[in-house]
């Protein structure tokens, strides 16, 4: 059985019968760069697999939650640096914010986690009402905050004549290995490159030069 982005274990429960859409994805969660919405509806499906969960005995309650603990880190490494790389690389002023918000999240699953570890019983009900209310908000609330910054800037001068979208560029940074998102600071556009920071900082500041 292939697993999912969030690396399920076994047959998710909205592969199933009898599955129930507890929390739907909306137009207004959408942040209009398909990367970032891909991943939040990989999440709020993970949210609904464990709100139509059915383990019933304790070892199986168990390897459940274990599997979730180990979800959500994976969610946590590839969503988050997915977001922060956006912010750092437009300049996003509320980075520091958002990354503490990113950092909050973190350290309650590690908690979690820990707690699991310990032996200590966990109620999954508890759990999962924390990871719907804090992805829902935090989508409602900051997300929507560095995506105005983002739809700011257009693309880059010397990728203006590729018919690229800005979300064409954002999507083949991170698709393509060892390409990263830059801004151009000659012109202030969105361009991605294979290039080592350091060689781009020097390239751009003899484009920069000639300006």
């Amino acid at each position: 059985m292939s697993k999912s982005k969030l690396g399920f274990q076994r047959q998710p429960y909205y592969l199933q019968d009898q599955w129930i859409e507890h929390v739907r994805w909306s137009d207004s969660y959408s942040m209009k760069i398909k990367l970032i919405d891909d991943q939040h509806m990989e999440i709020l499906r993970f949210v609904n697999d464990l709100l139509n969960n059915k383990e019933e005995t304790e070892a199986d309650k168990h390897e459940y939650f274990k599997d979730v603990i180990g979800r959500t880190v994976l969610y946590i490494k590839n969503h988050f640096a997915t977001e922060e790389r956006i912010m750092l690389a437009t300049r996003f002023p509320g980075y520091e914010d958002h990354k503490k918000a990113h950092n909050g999240f973190t350290l309650t699953v590690i908690k979690s986690a820990k707690d699991f570890e310990d032996g200590k019983r966990l109620v999954l009900t508890n759990f999962t009402n924390f990871l719907r209310n804090w992805v829902l908000a935090h989508i409602a609330v900051m997300d929507v905050l560095y995506i105005k910054h983002f739809k700011r800037f257009n693309i880059c001068c010397t990728m203006s004549d590729t018919g690229l979208s800005t979300e064409d560029i954002v999507n083949a940074a991170f698709e393509q290995p060892g390409s990263d998102l830059h801004l151009c600071p000659v012109c202030r556009g969105l361009y991605y490159s294979q290039q080592s920071v350091e060689d781009l900082e020097k390239e751009w500041n003899t484009v920069a030069a000639n300006h």
